[in-house]
């Protein structure tokens, strides 16, 4: 009762703040107002620290295969990453490199592994009508990633060739670059299955994404059905897909793209937290060193991390400068629960298909198939990746209907859920009804690279990546997910913490509860 109680009056302060601006600019000032609140009341200052659910020799002997998100068109200095720096990568570094993902624990300095920029559109649009609409940059979400896959394939056997064949390849991404990295990641295991001498060994390579959009079961690629051109998803992994290859996926409570809820089975905690869930997407990765561990959970080769910063709202009203107590968060925990991040929605223990389960179900009764692009996606259904031509244009996302593959399959009815959906309207072409900008985007669609398509350490080359070798596969299809089940109480990690390199705060880490 008394935390009731507490939690009650918690959250009528906090309504109190928010509907007097006057109050709200108060406490977001608190250095210059009377009115002190505890530390533990605001966004904390981000810091340098290893986080402690990442290996501690992580970035020992190392290149990092550095792959920008979406839009992320921040430059990296030369004195960062060497050469002339990079034009884009500059969020996804600070977000990684900047707050001690590759130093030394024990409060040792980093290990200074070298910065690979991968170069690709890194943007986000959609086919509409035979139209694209770049929403963001220049391209379909589905060719940008395409792109991105190839070169960063091409850029991590580089990187293993220039280090002589030894030391580590760390594949590192988040939100449309975390797919990009885990597609490189299958891709080389692919090489390295078929027995490939110059592949790069499974155990001499680690993937790092956070926010990874086919997170198991709350990814939005798991939740949302696949039907727009452009911007189809590929639904959840199978773990064994990337061999003995370790890869760490982590993603915070709350966030919209890896943490999404099921809106069959909550509805309104799916609507509720989509848009402070954004704000922890796009704007919170560099406090995820100060986030607790909620859960970890292991797949054959796959660590599965669940961090904890608070209550979605708790943490964007933070980020407006407004004083939110904890005991707010714990409050509308208990109202509305946040969606856990990996775990299938349930209702009376029965788990709730998501409305792309339930499209993949009647795909299949039709004698159909989804619409998918990335490798192991194709591969599930029989069907084989290739690279973008040497002019950048994806070839596994379809234009027309008639275009998309089919699979190989014993039934001449089978036929692309695309075609069917779409009434297997042929040969339209795409028109752009946005206009291409160079200066939006690091790629345009003439194939011209505007001097960053390919990679970079600081230089970046003019050359766009031109091999349309198919990657060899061991499978043509592969086994259910494991994701697919609802998830077993999770294992609490033994990582061991470690003090981290000095901080770039003159206070120690805050804890964000």
């Amino acid at each position: 009762m008394h935390k009731v109680v507490t939690s009650g009056l918690a959250m009528c302060a906090a309504a109190t703040l928010l509907l007097n601006p006057a109050t709200a600019d108060a406490a977001s000032t608190s250095g210059s107002s009377s009115v002190q609140f505890p530390s533990s009341w605001y966004e904390p200052t981000p810091v340098r620290e290893k986080p402690t659910w990442l290996p501690d020799s992580l970035g020992e002997n190392a290149t990092v295969i550095l792959v920008p998100g979406t839009s992320d068109f921040t430059p990296i200095s030369a004195s960062d990453i060497g050469g002339s720096g990079s034009p884009m990568g500059g969020d996804q570094y600070g977000r990684t490199v900047d707050v001690g993902f590759y130093d030394a624990p024990g409060g040792g300095a980093s290990f200074g592994p070298k910065v690979v920029v991968v170069q690709y559109p890194a943007a986000f649009g959609i086919i509409v009508g035979g139209k694209e609409y770049d929403l963001s940059g220049t391209g379909t979400y589905n060719s940008s990633v395409d792109i991105g896959t190839a070169e960063g394939v091409a850029d991590a056997e580089q990187a293993w060739a220039d280090r002589g064949g030894s030391g580590t390849i760390i594949l590192n991404g988040y939100s449309q670059s975390g797919p990009i990295a885990m597609n490189v990641a299958y891709l080389l295991h692919q090489k390295y299955a078929s027995g490939d001498p110059d592949a790069i060994p499974d155990s001499d390579i680690v993937v790092v994404v956070g926010a990874d959009s086919r997170f198991p079961n709350t990814g939005i690629e798991t939740i949302i059905p696949s039907f727009v051109p452009g911007a189809y998803t590929n639904g959840a992994r199978d773990e064994s897909d990337t061999g003995d290859i370790h890869v760490i996926s982590y993603c915070v409570r709350g966030d919209s793209v890896c943490g999404m809820g099921n809106p069959l089975a909550h509805p309104l905690a799916t609507a509720f937290y989509f848009l402070p869930g954004a704000t922890i997407h796009g704007q919170k990765g560099n406090l995820v060193n100060q986030y607790e561990v909620a859960s970890t959970r292991e797949v054959g080769n796959t660590t599965y991390v669940v961090l904890d910063g608070g209550n979605p709202w708790g943490i964007f009203l933070r980020s407006l400068g407004i004083a939110v107590p904890p005991e707010f968060d714990d409050a509308l925990d208990a109202l509305v629960p946040v969606p856990e991040p990996g775990e299938a929605s349930t209702i009376a223990g029965v788990r709730v298909p998501t409305p792309r389960d339930i499209q993949v179900a009647l795909a299949d009764a039709l004698g159909l198939q989804v619409p998918v692009t990335d490798p192991d996606a194709l591969a599930a259904q029989g069907r084989t990746w290739q690279a973008p031509d040497a002019a950048g244009e994806s070839n596994s996302e379809s234009v027309s209907n008639e275009s998309l593959p089919r699979a190989a399959t014993t039934s001449g009815a089978h036929e692309t859920f695309e075609n069917y959906l779409a009434g297997a309207e042929a040969g339209n072409g795409v028109s752009k009804a946005a206009p291409e900008s160079d200066a939006t985007s690091p790629r345009a669609h003439d194939g011209s690279t505007g001097g960053t398509t390919g990679s970079t350490t600081g230089t970046p080359t003019s050359t766009p990546q031109t091999s349309t070798t198919q990657i060899p596969t061991t499978q043509t299809a592969t086994a259910p997910s494991t994701s697919a089940a609802p998830v077993a109480e999770p294992s609490v990690s033994s990582a061991p913490e470690g003090d981290g390199a000095p901080t770039t705060s003159s206070t120690g880490p805050t804890s964000a509860r």
